[in-house]
C-alpha cells in the first residue's frame, strides 16, 4: 500500500496575458487552499502588472485525497477590494502523474468556465511524503534576496558590530577607571626620631620665647 503524501507543494512562479473589464494593469495575488478545508495561503502582491513574476512556495498539509487543490488569481482594486480574474482547480489524484517541471496552465472562470481568455498560470506542484517536514507558510522570494551577500545586509551588519564593540570598549575604559584603588600617600622622608626631635625643638622655641617676654 503506498504512503499518502502529506502535504502538497506548491510554487507559484508568474501570469501572464491576465485579462479583465479591459484594464491594462492588474495588482495581482494568487491564493492557494484544498477544497476540504484548511488554511489558506496567499502570495504577496505585484502591482501594476499584467506578468507578475511571484517566485513562492508553500507547504498545504493534506488530510484526505478526495479534494482538489484551488488556486485562484485576484486583483486588489483602489478601494482595496478583490476582485476575480481567474483561477485553477486540480484533483489531488492527478497531481502523482503531474509532470515535476513548472508549466504554464490556463486560467477557468468559476466552475470550470472557458468562456474566455483569461491568462495563465506558471507553476509548480508536487507531494511531500516526508511527515517529518512541517508545513511552512508561503515565502515571498525576497526573503532570499536581503540574506544574500550582494544586497549590503551583510555591510550593515558589520557596521552595527563595529559599533557595538566600540561602545563596550568604551564602557569598559571607563570601569576600569572607576575601579582603580587611590593612591596611597607618598611616606614621610623624615623618620619618627626627625619628627620627634623636631617637635621637641618646636617646644623649646616656644617656652625660651615666654621667657624672653
Amino acid at each position: 500500500m503506498a504512503l499518502p503524501p502529506s502535504a502538497v507543494r506548491v510554487e507559484v512562479l508568474a501570469a501572464r496575458g491576465l485579462s479583465h473589464k479591459g484594464k491594462s494593469a492588474f495588482n495581482a495575488f494568487v491564493t492557494m487552499q484544498l477544497t476540504n478545508g484548511g488554511k489558506k495561503f496567499a502570495t504577496a502582491t505585484v502591482s501594476h502588472s499584467t506578468e507578475p513574476v511571484w517566485d513562492e512556495e508553500c507547504r498545504i498539509p493534506v488530510t484526505g485525497m478526495d479534494a482538489d487543490l484551488q488556486l485562484v488569481v485576484q486583483h486588489r482594486n483602489k478601494l482595496g477590494l478583490e476582485e476575480f480574474l481567474g483561477m485553477l482547480a486540480i484533483p489531488l489524484r492527478q497531481i502523482s502523474s503531474m509532470s515535476s517541471w513548472a508549466q504554464w496552465m490556463d486560467l477557468e472562470g468559476k466552475g470550470g468556465n472557458r468562456d474566455k481568455r483569461r491568462g495563465s498560470l506558471k507553476t509548480k506542484i508536487n507531494f511531500i511524503y516526508d511527515l517529518n517536514s512541517p508545513p511552512s507558510p508561503s515565502k515571498p522570494s525576497g526573503l532570499k534576496a536581503e540574506n544574500s551577500p550582494h544586497s549590503g545586509g551583510h555591510r550593515l551588519s558589520l557596521k552595527a558590530a563595529k559599533s557595538v564593540v566600540k561602545g563596550l570598549s568604551g564602557a569598559l575604559h571607563h570601569h576600569h577607571g572607576h575601579d582603580r584603588p587611590p593612591s596611597s600617600p607618598k611616606p614621610s622622608s623624615h623618620g619618627p626620631q626627625q619628627q620627634q626631635g623636631a617637635e621637641a625643638k618646636q617646644r623649646k622655641l616656644s617656652v625660651d620665647d615666654v621667657m624672653q617676654d
